[in-house]
């Protein structure tokens, strides 16, 4: 029979260590979710001002206008989007480093880089919640896999849900709401 995971992972998940990486997992999705609000923001703006200028302008000019418009917006929405892919990349990086740390597994080189520690650092600086603790459920009695099965899927559930298109964020078992009466109905045994 296999034995628990030493140490345990409600205990590995509260340590200094683990709580900066939750910190800093949640601060640079909380930054992406920024970035795409501020270039849906930006991006709309410029459309409606563009259009607009382009029907002010005079027949010659409405071409250059809209084209140039147009190319910014392109430019806009491109670089933008690339910035906001990249924090979600490292916020899923410093998330998979916290797994890797609390389950005690080893790094997946097929994943990418790990994290640097200076993004790790300067993210939970910034982070200014309350969800780095107790990510997930206390699985006192539950040995090796099944412990890291279970924390895993406790956890896995809720980020099926995205709180903002292309996000997958989603807050600690701790701080979800209970699921409806019709669900649990249907989820009970």
């Amino acid at each position: 029979m296999a034995a628990p995971t030493t140490p345990a992972i409600f205990a590995a998940q509260n340590t200094q260590g683990a709580r900066r990486r939750v910190a800093a997992q949640a601060r640079l999705y909380s930054d992406a979710k920024r970035l795409w609000a501020l270039r849906v923001a930006v991006v709309s703006v410029l459309a409606a001002a563009s259009g607009a200028a382009a029907l002010a302008a005079a027949d010659t000019a409405r071409l250059g206008i809209g084209v140039g418009g147009g190319v910014l917006l392109l430019v806009l929405s491109i670089v933008g989007g690339d910035l906001e892919r990249r924090k979600r990349h490292q916020a899923a990086a410093v998330q998979e480093e916290f797994d890797t740390n609390v389950f005690q597994l080893p790094w997946n080189d097929l994943d990418g880089a790990r994290p640097s520690p200076t993004v790790i650092a300067q993210a939970a600086a910034r982070y200014d919640g309350g969800r780095d603790k107790n990510w997930y459920p206390d699985m006192e009695g539950t040995h090796r896999p099944f412990d890291v099965l279970t924390a895993r899927a406790a956890t896995s559930a809720g980020a099926r849900r995205p709180t903002a298109p292309g996000h997958g964020f989603s807050p600690p078992p701790s701080q979800r709401r209970s699921p409806s009466p019709r669900r649990r109905r249907f989820c009970s045994t």
